[in-house]
Parts: C-alpha cells; sequence; structure tokens
C-alpha cells in the first residue's frame, strides 16, 4: 500500500465526464474584477479593486470561486465571497452553492440552480425577506470571451415578469509574468484577526492544516491511505477540506467539503460533494464534551430516499491529530452501519 498523493488546489487531473461539466472552464484562473452597484439614486458606482480565484476540484468535475473586495461603503468594510459549482446529472442543471460572510449580515449557505443556453449561463433561486417579500433572485454569466467575463445579479418581485439589475461584476483575467500571483493568504483574509459569528464555529479549528494516515473501510476492513488537506477561509468563517483515499488499484477516490458557521439555520453547516456530483448537506449542533464535532446529512424528497443518509464525526487528539469516522443508515437513522474509520496525523 503506498500513501496517497497531495492533489494540489488549483491542479486537478482531466475528467472524463460529459461536456456539460466543463462549461465553466473558462472562469479558471485568476481575474481583477470590476464591481459595479448601483446607488439608490439609480446611478451606478465601480470599483476595480476586486480579486478573485477559480480551480477545479474532483478531477475537473467542480469548480471553487474565491473572492475579495472592497464593498464600497464609506466604513471601507470589505465583501468575501467562496462558491461551490457542479453539474448534476441527475437535474441536468448546474447547482451553485454560495457563502459570502459578514459580522454585519452573519453567514449562511444559498444554492442556485440553472443552464448554459449559447454561451449564457442563469442560475436562479428564491429568497424571502424579513417582511415577508419573496423576491426571485438571477445570476447571469454572458460575454464570456478571451480573458474577459460579465456577471449580473438581478431580482425580481413579480414572478419574473420583470427584472432590476443591482450588481455587476466584470473580470478580467490577470497576466501572470506582468501581475503575479494572487497572495492567497490575503484572499482568504488570513492577514486580519478571525470573524466570531457564533463560538461554535470554533469547534473545527483543529482540523487547519495536512493530514495523512490509515483508513480501515466498513465491514470490509479493508486499509487504504489517506489524505486530508484543510484550509480556514474568509478570516476563519468557513473551513475548506479535501480527502484523498488511494484505493489499492492505484486510483484515488476524492471527496471535498466546505464547512461554515449558518446563522440562518443557528447550526455548524457542512456541503460535500464526490464523484457522483451530488450536493450533500450535513448538519451539527456543535462540538461534544471532548470536542467531537457530529454531522448528520439532511435530505429532502428531491433529493431520493430519504431513508438513505450518511454522518460523519470528527475528533480531535489534543494537537496529535484527529480522527474520522463515516457511517450509513437506511433507516433514516434508526441504526448505522461503518464506513470508513481513519486516524490522521499532522505532516511535517
Amino acid at each position: 500500500m503506498c500513501a496517497a498523493q497531495p492533489l494540489k488546489l488549483g491542479h486537478a487531473p482531466p475528467s472524463e465526464a460529459g461536456d456539460e461539466t466543463r462549461q465553466f472552464d473558462f472562469w479558471i484562473g485568476e481575474w481583477d474584477v470590476t464591481q459595479k452597484h448601483r446607488l439608490p439614486s439609480g446611478q451606478w458606482f465601480a470599483d476595480p479593486r476586486s480579486r478573485l480565484e477559480v480551480y477545479p476540484v474532483l478531477s475537473g468535475d467542480a469548480i471553487v470561486e474565491h473572492f475579495r473586495g472592497p464593498v464600497g461603503s464609506p466604513d471601507g468594510r470589505e465583501l468575501y465571497g467562496y462558491s461551490l459549482r457542479a453539474f448534476d446529472p441527475a437535474k441536468e442543471k448546474w447547482v451553485a452553492l454560495l457563502l459570502w460572510p459578514s459580522p454585519q449580515a452573519g453567514g449562511g449557505f444559498g444554492t442556485l440552480e440553472g443552464v448554459f443556453h449559447h454561451n449564457r449561463c442563469e442560475i436562479f433561486t428564491e429568497w424571502t425577506n424579513p417582511e415577508g417579500e419573496t423576491r426571485l433572485v438571477r445570476y447571469t454569466f454572458s460575454d464570456s470571451i478571451d480573458g474577459y467575463y460579465r456577471w449580473n445579479d438581478d431580482t425580481s418581485t413579480d414572478g419574473g415578469e420583470t427584472w432590476a439589475s443591482r450588481f455587476i461584476m466584470e473580470g478580467v483575467r490577470r497576466d501572470p509574468e506582468r501581475d503575479g500571483p494572487i497572495d492567497r493568504r490575503w484572499l482568504h483574509v488570513r492577514d486580519k484577526p478571525r470573524m466570531e459569528l457564533d463560538p461554535r464555529q470554533r469547534a473545527l479549528d483543529f482540523l487547519e492544516g495536512a493530514w495523512s494516515g490509515v483508513a480501515i473501510a466498513g465491514a470490509s476492513a479493508e486499509q487504504t491511505a489517506l489524505r486530508v488537506e484543510t484550509e480556514m477561509l474568509m478570516q476563519g468563517a468557513a473551513v475548506q477540506l479535501r480527502y484523498f483515499r488511494t484505493r489499492d488499484d492505484g486510483t484515488v477516490h476524492e471527496v471535498y467539503a466546505i464547512h461554515a458557521w449558518d446563522s440562518r439555520a443557528q447550526k455548524l453547516v457542512a456541503y460535500t460533494l464526490n464523484d457522483s456530483r451530488r450536493l450533500r448537506r450535513f448538519e451539527s449542533d456543535g462540538p461534544h464534551e471532548n470536542g467531537a464535532v457530529l454531522f448528520v446529512e439532511v435530505r429532502d424528497d428531491e433529493d431520493g430516499d430519504t431513508r438513505e443518509i450518511e454522518r460523519y464525526q470528527l475528533v480531535p487528539r489534543g494537537g496529535a491529530g484527529f480522527a474520522m469516522k463515516i457511517e450509513h443508515s437506511h433507516d433514516a437513522g434508526a441504526s448505522w452501519d461503518p464506513v470508513l474509520e481513519a486516524e490522521l496525523q499532522p505532516e511535517p
């Protein structure tokens, strides 16, 4: 058995999937972004100081976005953003998971769905404000020529009959020789104190770093090499985790996960994605006395059989590593079968 080889961010091998999974490949890379905000007067305010990075994960079957830029307000606040996008073959749609936390608005995941038509992508969601007013939200990617793209954020209060544009981003691809790479420490806002949305969000701080160990798979007790890479994002408001398990035949099974405090759910929430390209939501009430954090899958009828769910537990080992345990239930959580257990130690 050989150790799992690290797959570094931004260097995913090519995918064997269909062309739909490649429709966002134009966005992969580093970008200088001009934000345009519609002011209450109806005029537009433009600020060219934002930066954005997009890279592939899951052998190129999904892409991750990291964004940082000024809000344009007098107090100098900044906007931090994250998204995960993948084409869901069952839905035949692109699914986008977004997280844009702030101390003022809190944190919370949102999902949008849509398709490409004629090199233009429109993804939609529905949002209800505190006053009970329901709005449709539409994100549009257009004008994606070599080295340039345009993104619009539009809303409708009449069921999509009319739309009002409130936010535009225009991206220009960075020249690596002229501009150099974006500082990833700056991009992930590790140059500021951590954002405190809720004390329970700090329960996963022990995960930060690179880890390796041996995984024991379920009833078969097959042993395989396991490697985990984690990063703190957006001033510590989220934890990104990539999990690589090397099988005996040499192939690598990857799972991608993002964890964050969700102010609306008042829970720790995680979304995971693997080679099935189905986005899965997990929730946790927070750490137990020993620091362990248990995430249980939340499914609805749209996700398929609600009896088939998973859960996973992450247990800190006092600075010497952590344990991971994954279980599956066929009866909505009445009983659980082992899927994988592992002890992981920090890499040198």
